[in-house]
């Protein structure tokens, strides 16, 4: 016997359902919420997960013990506009945490200065871009004599044999990720965090570091004097695009995730971020 009929008149009967509570929160003359909107609606919450780690500008933990930073303030408006509580789930290692937190459903959202890559779009849906940087190396003028004059490329530096353990990159980090893609047998110098890699080559513990625009950056403004031992370069001719991850399937969710960073104009670059002072208005 085919149950395929039955099992779609069940799922419709579901749906449906769902939709109904969702309309009478929502008042008699509203229209039903989406299917991926409703059950998020209902609860009266939406999940957002992050890394458990600060990063400046982005999120951090105030002495108070509150939150602050854009994608946090991009959260909270997201969750404003469903009249919904906002849960931060920050719990996750690494940012591929994030996106196995998001996959397995514990997530509606990755909201954690992700960015959106091949290797991770395998098993995510990803928004389209809120934030593009570049890919940064920080030299050290001493250690990394033989850039004084040009900048290497990524290819370069992830496979001549003579830059084995000179190189560090953010352990489970897109840009560790990459290196390993151009060449799995590269001789890492593996760090927990961004900080550390900084504070390894303006010690002349590494030559060079592989990072994000934003971090680079941040570091050279609070750390003036670093620029004395440190060669800042801009590298790579694509740009890291930053992203929502968003759980598999929902496609009513990743719409109404894009509507939303349109309607509100969130696209910005690493000049805006750095340059803005105070919370984000969205």
């Amino acid at each position: 016997m085919n149950n395929r009929p039955l099992f779609a008149i069940l799922a419709s009967a579901v749906l449906l359902a769902i939709s109904s509570v969702a309309t009478r929160a929502q008042g008699d003359d509203v229209p039903p919420y989406l299917p991926d909107i409703a059950p998020i609606v209902e609860r009266g919450y939406l999940v957002v997960a992050q890394v458990n780690e600060d990063v400046p500008l982005m999120f951090v933990k105030r002495d108070d013990g509150e939150l602050a930073g854009f994608d946090i303030d991009l959260a909270r408006a997201m969750a404003a506009t469903l009249r919904v509580e906002l849960r931060l789930l920050r719990t996750a290692d690494s940012y591929d945490d994030v996106i196995r937190q998001v996959v397995a459903g514990e997530a509606d959202l990755g909201i954690s200065f992700l960015s959106r890559t091949a290797r991770r779009a395998r098993h995510v849906l990803y928004s389209r871009p809120y934030i593009e940087q570049s890919m940064t190396l920080l030299i050290n003028r001493v250690k990394g004599l033989r850039f004084r004059n040009d900048c290497p490329s990524v290819e370069e530096i992830s496979s001549k044999t003579e830059y084995a353990d000179l190189l560090g990159v953010e352990d489970d980090s897109s840009y560790e990720a990459r290196l390993r893609s151009l060449n799995p047998d590269a001789k890492l110098r593996e760090f927990d965090t961004a900080d550390e890699a900084f504070a390894a080559v303006l010690a002349g513990d590494i030559a060079i570091s592989l990072q994000g625009e934003l971090s680079a950056r941040r570091f050279l403004a609070e750390n003036p004097g670093a620029r004395i031992r440190l060669q800042y370069c801009r590298i790579g001719r694509t740009r890291d695009q930053i992203a929502i991850a968003v759980q598999p399937g929902r496609y009513d969710l990743l719409n109404w995730v894009n509507v939303f960073l349109d309607d509100r104009g969130v696209r910005f670059d690493v000049s805006d971020l750095i340059e803005h002072k105070g919370p984000w208005s969205f």
